[in-house]
């Protein structure tokens, strides 16, 4: 069974761009849609990871107006400190008790959060977490006088002595709060930093810096000799900080054991994942972006600086300052070369060992599994003379945060600390073989076995049941044998032996806890605004002011239900309540049914933080009518149609919550910002349907010069054309329009490809592409008779009547040909304009049609009468359409939608919408210069080239009657396969 922090796997590499042979075209090309992000050459700022360290820097720089870029492998944020779902269960991924928090004591996530202006909602614990310690019980209060009552009556024998020993990590911790936290290293702060630190607080400078020499075991000893007393120290900072007594610096330990009594814990609301998303909200409203599942596969190093990154697929981004949120291994060995290093560093590199490993179990469980009085936050130390760090954890935030469960059960997260070389990892033959599987399970049932004491009905009935190894924690965290804490070196404390934020590669930073802030949240932010701030000092720039405001962004509160007023999303609340059903798919089938590939369930993450910005951005990086869409697609047979939230009740509604989002941030700031420098080139777009806007967009993304010819006065394609007002309203198709066009794009209408303008006129004026989304013009009329008489019109006419409201008196019986949703647009406009019958006669039974079945039950639904499975014999009338003549397709099945209906229709109009088709003298045109299929469609590659170099198309002209996503998609791919184009032509030979 697959461990459930594979929840954080890959939804899928980028697919790279081999070219098919021009006649190995399909009809479909949704398999070729490109998720490669348009990304600028250059940034101010690329910062390596989205842990809390990278985003805090991030967050931060972006504050202060500089370009950041933030790349993460993973397909979330977080890292450590995130979640996931299994079914209706959430789980933190590892951290769960948050500290830094508080009004007072080492406050930094406050202040964080406060100089960002991000607000979050933190529940406030009164017992950090309880420990059974051998037969006895200890709560952490938030009270220090009922800690150390409880903590007596343990050890009455050396109560004194413990109390004196607290009483010394007191003085520490306040020495730690003058000074801002631990003292930085050297290299990270200048000789007049030091200075005026040291004129302010000279006392505790010289506290600080002589008890860093001084492990947590050394001062312990100095009070209390007692190995029993000792373990349990040795327990409770093995938890909270990864590493026992004896490797942890006296400061350090400090903060882990006096905080939690000062500034006290906390619990995030909703699950930890809501705070790497109010940071990535921030990131992405100052202009900041973030982008996942790009792996940054090397430091790009030249004489002695870093001066950018390579990224997966061998793209290379530049930047001034490069942070890494990885660890100290992964950086130096894995994205470097040593040959960059010095002999020193290296030779720390090869002292590094790693941390104790973690075994985890997530487990739904009944209600009745978990007894009232149980902590939400448990500690056995079941052997506590020969392995107190050998703990298990369990974590039960359901009792405290209801929504994380379904009523009536608990989500439950078990943690065993285990030892790395007790397990299999990649490379050895037998990983992942049923033996490592079987030891899995075994792992499992000895961690259930150890709780029976303190949980005797944890066992019973599993509703859900993920086990996750160590090999799990090292794939998806970076971290070597998948430890609880960093690497460090052997022989030295933790966490003062590890790097500072500046490295000896000017212009490379670090941040998280693989530096001398260590393990933690809390810490991991500190170093991030602490890297922050070594960023904008090497950039010459002015350092922020973190000052402690009145009026906190932090709320303490306790988890609420909002009131919902409608079922659907029609507000933000709404919309937010919505995004919670989504279960975060590490597959997401949701983004692979989706013509566009948009990152449906970031798209929800960030709506789910009320980032409507974020999620508005995040959709039209990947679709220019991200609102079109959520209007106007078939959701159900698409990304709905996929959506896993159906097996449980219903899916998710992603069309409603797309269309909100954008809808909502209809402004610039909804917009992804240009990601190119500006270019010399011309490039044409004909056509400014989906498929041309769509190109025309992201060309200009790409700093390209675009004219977008259209033959009609307006842009818009077939949705302004032909999609009626019910369906879509002008004023959503008006504001896409604008949007698309308002950077670098000129327009020019009623302009006819083939006859005012050609391929060669355009490359006389300079234009150095061209792409072609002309769609599909006309209406194939049947070949039968009485198609000539009056009363038939095609659907395109008739939609585009109503659309430009021109008045049209239509008889009271009509049928309508065809099973497209135009076919269904036409059906129901008919009903709307009053006739009384309207058929539609289509060739295939309903369940065949291509129209999608959302859109033939909302037909049925407004009265239309599906007539399906007949053939077209001929149109009946005297000088105007009398009737149809139709009979039912050989082999129909009973019961299908004919059955029941006279073969011959009685009615005065005949609207057709059967297939379409490129306008005649387009397609004679188009057959001298391009390959054109048996179908009469252009001929493309995967670049969307067509046999004519430097000439590009996509849209209905190559797929056929295409949705406007698919479309969409295809204009993407256009302009990525057209800056490729150009650019090789720009390579020198």
């Amino acid at each position: 069974m697959g461990g459930p922090l594979e929840y954080h796997l890959l939804c899928g590499a980028r697919r790279g761009a081999a070219p098919l042979k021009v006649k190995s075209r399909t009809t479909s090309r949704r398999h070729l849609v490109t998720r490669e992000p348009i990304l600028k050459d250059k940034y101010e700022v690329i910062v390596i990871g989205t842990g809390i360290g990278g985003l805090t820097v991030a967050s931060v720089l972006a504050r202060e107006g500089l370009d950041v870029l933030v790349l993460e492998r993973a397909n979330q944020p977080g890292g450590c400190c995130s979640s996931f779902r299994v079914e209706d269960f959430t789980f933190d991924t590892a951290a769960s008790i948050l500290q830094g928090f508080g009004k007072t004591g080492f406050h930094v996530q406050r202040t964080l959060f406060d100089f960002l202006g991000q607000q979050v909602d933190m529940i406030p614990r009164d017992i950090s977490y309880a420990m059974y310690f051998g037969e006895k019980r200890v709560n952490f209060h938030r009270d220090r006088h009922a800690f150390t009552a409880e903590l007596g009556a343990v050890f009455p024998q050396q109560a004194g002595s413990l109390l004196s020993f607290l009483r010394e990590l007191e003085h520490i911790y306040s020495a730690l709060l003058d000074c801002d936290g631990p003292l930085r290293p050297k290299n990270d702060e200048s000789l007049r930093e030091r200075a005026e630190l040291f004129s302010r607080h000279p006392l505790s400078v010289m506290r600080l810096s002589r008890y860093a020499r001084a492990s947590a075991a050394q001062v312990f000893e100095r009070h209390c000799g007692d190995q029993l007393a000792r373990a349990f120290f040795d327990a409770d900072l093995t938890y909270n900080t990864g590493y026992r007594m004896d490797e942890l610096s006296a400061p350090h330990a400090a903060l882990a054991v006096l905080d939690r009594h000062i500034g006290g814990t906390h619990h995030a609301i909703g699950s930890a994942q809501q705070i790497p998303d109010r940071l990535e909200k921030s990131i992405v409203e100052h202009g900041g972006r973030v982008e996942y599942r790009v792996p940054v596969e090397r430091v790009l190093v030249e004489g002695g600086k870093a001066i950018g990154v390579e990224i997966a697929g061998g793209r290379r981004l530049t930047a001034d300052v490069i942070v890494s949120n990885t660890s100290a291994r992964d950086l130096f060995e894995n994205m470097m070369h040593r040959l960059d290093l010095k002999p020193e560093t290296s030779d720390w590199l090869d002292s590094l060992t790693p941390a104790l490993s973690v075994f985890a179990i997530y487990m739904g469980v009944p209600r009745e599994a978990i007894p009232e009085s149980f902590n939400p936050n448990t500690v056995l130390v079941d052997d506590p003379e020969r392995a107190p760090e050998r703990f298990i954890s369990v974590s039960v935030p359901s009792l405290f945060d209801p929504y994380l469960s379904p009523e009536g059960y608990h989500s439950v997260t078990i943690y065993t600390v285990t030892d790395p070389e007790e397990w299999l990892f990649p490379g050895n033959p037998e990983y992942g073989t049923e033996l490592y599987e079987e030891k899995k399970q075994e792992q499992a049932a000895l961690a259930l076995e150890r709780l029976l004491p303190v949980l005797p009905e944890i066992a019973s009935q599993p509703t859900v049941w993920r086990v996750s190894s160590p090999a799990t924690n090292e794939r998806l965290l970076s971290r070597k044998s998948g430890a609880f804490a960093c690497a460090y070196p052997v022989g030295n404390l933790v966490p003062d032996s590890l790097p500072g934020t500046t490295t000896e590669v000017h212009g490379l930073f670090m941040t998280g806890d693989s530096t001398f802030y260590g393990h933690g949240v809390g810490q991991a932010a500190a170093s991030g605004i602490h890297s922050a701030v070594a960023v904008m000092r090497y950039l010459s720039l002015r350092a922020p002011r973190f000052v402690h405001k009145k009026e906190s962004f932090v709320l303490e509160t306790l988890p609420s239900r909002p009131q919902i007023s409608s079922p659907d999303v029609v507000d933000s609340i709404s919309a937010v309540f919505e995004s919670h059903r989504c279960l975060r798919c590490p597959d997401a089938p949701c983004v692979t049914a989706c013509p566009a590939s948009i990152d449906i369930p970031n798209v929800i993450r960030r709506i789910g933080s009320n980032d409507m910005i974020g999620a508005a951005k995040l959709v039209r990086e990947m679709n220019p009518m991200g609102e079109i869409c959520g209007l106007v697609c078939p959701s159900m047979s698409l990304c709905e149609g996929a959506c896993l939230r159906s097996k449980i009740d219903t899916p998710v509604k992603i069309a409603q919550l797309e269309e909100f989002a954008c809808g909502v941030v209809q402004g610039l700031e909804g917009w992804p910002s240009p990601s190119g420098a500006p270019h010399r080139e011309k490039v044409a777009v004909v056509g400014s349907g989906p498929a041309g806007l769509s190109c025309a967009y992201y060309l200009s993304m790409l700093g390209y010069n675009v004219e977008v010819f259209e033959e009609m006065l307006e842009a818009g394609g077939l949705p302004a054309r032909a999609m009626t007002g019910f369906r879509l309203k002008s004023q959503v198709l008006e504001r896409a329009i604008e949007s698309s066009l308002i950077i670098n794009v000129k327009f020019r209408g009623n302009t006819v490809f083939g006859e005012d303008i050609d391929f060669e006129s355009l490359s006389k004026n300079g234009f150095a592409a061209v792409f072609l989304g002309t769609g599909l013009q006309n209406i194939r009329m049947p070949s039968m008779k009485g198609m000539d008489l009056p009363g038939v019109i095609d659907a395109l006419s008739f939609l585009g009547a109503a659309r430009k409201k021109v008045k049209r008196e239509l008889e009271t019986r009509v049928a309508v040909v065809g099973d497209s949703n135009l076919a269904v647009d036409a059906a129901m406009l008919a009903r709307e304009m009053g006739a009384e019958t309207v058929y539609l006669v289509a060739s295939a039974d309903l369940n065949k049609a291509s129209a999608a079945p959302e859109r033939l039950a909302a037909a049925v639904n407004a009265g239309v009468t599906i007539a399906g499975g007949r053939t077209l014999i001929e149109v009946l009338g005297e000088g105007r359409v009398e009737a149809l003549r139709t009979r039912p397709n050989t082999g129909s099945p009973p019961g299908s939608e004919s059955e029941g209906l006279p073969s011959v229709l009685e009615v005065q109009t005949v609207i057709v919408a059967v297939t379409r088709k490129m306008d005649p003298a387009l397609a004679g045109y188009l057959a001298e210069h391009l390959e054109i299929s048996e179908s009469s469609l252009v001929i493309v590659d995967d670049d969307m080239m067509t046999s004519r170099p430097g000439v590009f198309a996509g849209g209905d002209i190559v797929n056929g009657d295409a949705l406007v996503a698919a479309a969409c998609a295809d204009g993407r791919r256009a302009a990525l396969g057209i800056a490729k184009h150009l650019e090789s032509l720009r390579a020198p030979s």
